[in-house]
């Protein structure tokens, strides 16, 4: 499976991270999403493939302060406060889970359910943790 996706011009908004390829012959640059940009110039860079954008990956979710509680078969588990984090990648592309943790004492099953879905990549994750009030 590709590290990568090319993006589709709905997902650039204030904060997107990407990454930008002006020409053949230069490397990928690391770019965030200001509010200064022309749809129309856009379309033209997405469809001639200048642009990409990193899968969401562990080190993603490390970044924001999760640590990993259990791993195995595909999925991961990170907890950061109160939130328990599920992120799987083998079985259902990129399905992602957050639960409110409860005390920490109640079994994964009966934790609130605060958001499940498919989250491609970092910037998304940062917007629906700021969507549930992750602190």
């Amino acid at each position: 499976m590709s590290k990568y996706y090319t993006p589709s011009i709905e997902d650039f908004r204030y904060g997107f991270e990407y990454e930008f390829k002006p020409n053949k012959e230069s490397d990928w640059i690391k770019c965030m999403q200001n509010l200064n940009f022309s749809y129309k110039d856009l379309y033209f860079q997405i469809q001639d493939g200048m642009f990409r954008v990193k899968y969401l990956c562990k080190e993603d979710i490390y970044s924001l302060g999760f640590k990993v509680v259990w791993n195995e078969y595909g999925e991961t588990v990170f907890e950061k406060n109160k939130y328990r984090l599920f992120h799987n990648t083998k079985w259902e592309k990129h399905k992602t889970t957050i639960v409110d943790k409860l005390d920490g004492e109640a079994p994964f099953t009966d934790c609130p359910v605060l958001f499940t879905g498919e989250v491609k990549n970092k910037s998304e994750l940062e917007k629906i943790l700021n969507q549930i009030g992750y602190e």
